[in-house]
């Protein structure tokens, strides 16, 4: 028996913060990773972004000047022609009966185990993420269901076909030596609707470096087997060496964790072209980004089933990640349209997204406006 549970995230903005303020957020979810006995999938997802409800909304504020109003209907629907899209970041655990231990040693059925093992992992996410520059919400039953529902369809060749449209789906296999804190924004700002989902699960830190210590043995026999066989370029796997010997060295100073690690990245469209069109922009960044990744053209179903929050088991490949290179897969600094009236002012020069704000809710209304 497993139940899912999990909290919706409020980004903040790294553009505007200091070098000082984005370590602290990098710290604060490095924290949250570094406390976890349990896996966790964290989804970053984008839905189209509809203004109409922003511009009926103003209908009656313009009702004396009613070709400012027209004017305005006109400049929203240019916007929702260019298809915006925005994001919403979910942080969920699958709760299983033999990790339920907690309800058990209470002397509780199997039910209120669950329960309240799910209830001491969001409380843990919660109090670790309701800093002042993040917080969080509880999961509702009809956020978990479109998640459950979002990658469920007929899959076929490439592609899975759902109520709303097709999807393709990638996975990143190699990162670069370096990643930088937020890495996953800039796939979610391409001209496309992209779905990331990342799946991190703690490992045993014994485990991981015995296994490190046997690829390190492994490593120096293979350079020196090619060395005294007269191959002189050993560079990949020196290189493989030195960073074996680093995750080895973080994990004896205990200030890493480490962790099984996967991204999967879905791609979608209203029909095929325009999901083939994300898509290749989706290559092009990840390319320019030093990321490496592949379609799962053969898995499709499989790929899309560890999409989905009701799936027991994530992607059978994972990758090793210590605390901070987890950490660096920070989402959650997109922008939010999260106010239910506005006017929209401009565009944000990161991602395009409309600035939406209703200055007569304020306690002091005023604005200025730069630019």
């Amino acid at each position: 028996m497993t139940e899912v549970d999990g909290v919706q995230v409020s980004p903040t903005n790294l553009e505007l913060m200091t070098e000082e303020e984005a370590s602290a957020v990098h710290q604060t979810y490095k924290q949250l990773l570094d406390q976890l006995d349990y896996p966790v999938t964290v989804y970053s997802v984008q839905s189209r972004l509809n203004l109409f409800p922003y511009a009926e909304y103003m209908k009656d504020r313009f009702s004396i000047h009613r070709g400012l109003w027209e004017d305005y209907l006109k400049y929203c629907s240019e916007a929702e022609n260019r298809a915006i899209y925005d994001t919403d970041h979910y942080i969920l655990t699958p709760v299983k009966t033999e990790q339920s231990a907690l309800g058990f040693l209470n002397g509780n059925n199997e039910e209120d185990g669950l329960q309240a093992e799910a209830e001491r992992r969001i409380n843990q996410i919660t109090e670790a993420l309701n800093t002042s520059n993040l917080s969080t919400n509880p999961l509702t039953e009809t956020q978990l269901e479109s998640l459950e529902n979002r990658y469920t369809g007929e899959h076929g060749y490439r592609y899975i076909e759902t109520e709303d449209g097709y999807r393709r789906f990638l996975t990143i296999t190699e990162y670069p030596s370096q990643l930088e804190l937020g890495w996953p924004l800039d796939l979610l700002r391409i001209d496309g609707k992209i779905d990331v989902i990342q799946h991190i699960e703690p490992r045993d830190g014994g485990e991981t470096r015995s296994r490190l210590n046997r690829v390190k043995e492994r490593l120096n026999a293979e350079i020196n087997s090619r060395i005294s066989g007269g191959f002189v370029n050993t560079n990949k796997l020196e290189s493989k060496l030195a960073s074996t010997e680093e995750m080895l060295d973080s994990l004896a100073q205990h200030n890493q964790r480490p962790f099984d690690h996967s991204v999967t990245l879905s791609i979608h469209g209203q029909n095929r072209e325009d999901c083939d069109q994300t898509f290749q922009k989706l290559r092009s960044r990840l390319k320019m980004m030093g990321l490496q990744a592949s379609e799962p053209v053969l898995r499709i179903d499989h790929t899309a089933k560890t999409c989905r929050p009701d799936h027991p088991k994530p992607f059978d490949e994972t990758y090793l990640l210590l605390s901070d290179s987890a950490a660096a897969g920070f989402p959650f600094a997109t922008r939010t349209n999260d106010q239910a009236s506005g006017i929209i002012y401009g565009e944000d020069q990161f991602d395009g997204t409309p600035i939406l704000q209703d200055r007569f809710q304020w306690h002091a209304p005023h604005l200025a406006r730069f630019g």
